[in-house]
């Protein structure tokens, strides 16, 4: 069987930030709790038909360790939701494809942080 190369496009990287109104002086400062959206689609690069059940997993490079991962829905969509502020690696397989990283410029070069 040949394996076909896949393709991941990121759609969203959204940051949200609650907690950032005025607080009397009588109050204690709460923490930011800062946290980010990571969402896309997996496509095939052959035919640009959405992949579904291809496992997306997520992968910290800081201090705080992150490592999630979930499977895209018939439409070859993913949702990463309240993740926090840090660098990241996002890993993209399915049996029968070549596995693939986002940012990756050919098959076997790393991809992004």
């Amino acid at each position: 069987m040949r394996s076909l190369p896949i393709l991941c496009l990121l759609l969203i990287s959204a940051v949200r930030f609650p907690g950032l109104c005025a607080q009397s002086p009588t109050t204690a400062p709460t923490p930011n709790k800062e946290t980010a959206t990571v969402a896309g689609n997996v496509l095939r690069l052959d035919t640009g038909e959405p992949l579904k059940k291809a496992r997306v997993s997520l992968q910290s490079h800081n201090s705080v360790a992150v490592s999630d991962f979930l499977l895209t829905d018939d439409q070859g969509h993913f949702l990463f939701d309240k993740i926090p502020p840090g660098s990241y690696e996002l890993h993209i397989s399915r049996n029968g494809y070549v596995e693939s990283e986002y940012g990756q410029k050919k098959l076997g070069a790393p991809g992004a942080i």
